[in-house]
């Protein structure tokens, strides 16, 4: 399941006016299907480099793998477990989209992107959890104090002072489609 572009607007809508203090985050997993336990029997063909001389062998996956049907669905799967053992809820519209009562932080998720709403230490307990699991790379912060423009999903998001945020498609995508 992917969230869908309108999932930014879920990510900071929740917070009513907060969208005019709190800060969003976004950050990247790298190789995120490879962090995640295989769910089923998955089998690869070796390398012939792995192989022995002659033999035709193959291995059983422990971990997913990209390119494998249930590579997406193993990690949606593990990064929810790993959210709600920290106190994030999923929500009950969305599976992509998570919420923390103590930290008022919002997540939603879209493969291995997510974008993350919050105060500063919410932001920062998030990035946190997720370094303490996986490799992340942590792109941009936007609002008040921080980066003024990020870009996210082909998309490009904005911060304006005391307007909040905007979202803007990318450019490219509307010569396309017009």
């Amino acid at each position: 399941v992917a969230a869908r572009p309108g999932a930014f607007q879920l990510c900071y809508d929740w917070g009513g006016w907060s969208y005019l203090v709190y800060k969003v985050a976004f950050l990247d997993v790298r190789c995120a299907f490879f962090r995640a336990a295989a769910t089923e029997e998955v089998y690869v063909e070796l390398p012939e480099e792995l192989r022995r001389p002659g033999e035709d062998e193959v291995a059983l996956l422990r971990m997913s793998m990209y390119g494998t049907r249930s590579a997406a669905r193993n990690w949606q799967l593990q990064l929810g477990k790993d959210l709600r053992g920290v106190g994030f809820r999923q929500a009950a519209s969305s599976p992509c989209a998570y919420r923390h009562e103590e930290l008022d932080a919002r997540l939603v998720i879209h493969g291995d992107d997510l974008i993350s709403t919050a105060e500063p230490e919410g932001l920062d307990f998030l990035a946190g959890v997720l370094r303490k699991r996986f490799s992340v790379k942590h792109s941009h912060r936007l609002g008040p104090g921080c980066d003024r423009e990020a870009h996210f999903l082909d998309r490009t998001v904005r911060y304006a002072e005391g307007r909040g945020y905007s979202y803007h498609p990318n450019a490219k995508h509307i010569d396309e489609v017009v």
